[in-house]
């Protein structure tokens, strides 16, 4: 099991801001579409933390195991899930105009889910699929630039 804290220090700030704008950020009238849209990003922005700490393993085998009945789940479940992460997010601020803890515990959700569909794809699962897929394609990227 990989354990990083890069991960905790780019998740544990975005949620202190988070925190901070939801309970400070709340106008009425032209500013609520802006900061919506901030709360959400911030929210997106711990999720991609989030993707490298333990709770994004614990996703990643959750995941993977639901999906390992088949190949053809390894990416279908995940993409399953994004789709429903994103239904839940608009529909969430579509009844109510506000970015509030459903919308924002989707969108932290979806960085996981995304790059468990980019693993499905290239054949990985399971706890280690996020990182599998970050060493395969990080090898690419190094192949496509010439340096090794």
């Amino acid at each position: 099991m990989n354990f990083n804290l890069d991960g905790f220090a780019v998740m544990l700030p975005a949620l202190a801001l988070l925190w901070v704008a939801n309970g400070r950020a709340n106008p009425k009238g032209k500013g609520q579409t802006a900061v919506n849209v901030i709360k959400m990003l911030l929210a997106a922005a711990a999720g991609c933390g989030m993707v490298y700490t333990f709770l994004g393993t614990w996703l990643a085998a959750i995941v993977g195991w639901i999906s390992s009945m088949s190949p053809a789940l390894q990416v279908g479940v995940p993409l399953a899930l994004v789709i429903i992460a994103a239904g839940i997010a608009i529909l969430d601020i579509a009844f109510d105009k506000r970015a509030d803890k459903g919308a924002q515990m989707a969108a932290m959700l979806a960085p996981t889910l995304l790059a468990l569909v980019v693993a499905g794809s290239l054949g990985f699962s399971g706890r280690n699929a996020v990182h599998d897929t970050y060493q395969q394609l990080h090898t690419q990227v190094v192949k496509m630039g010439g340096r090794s």
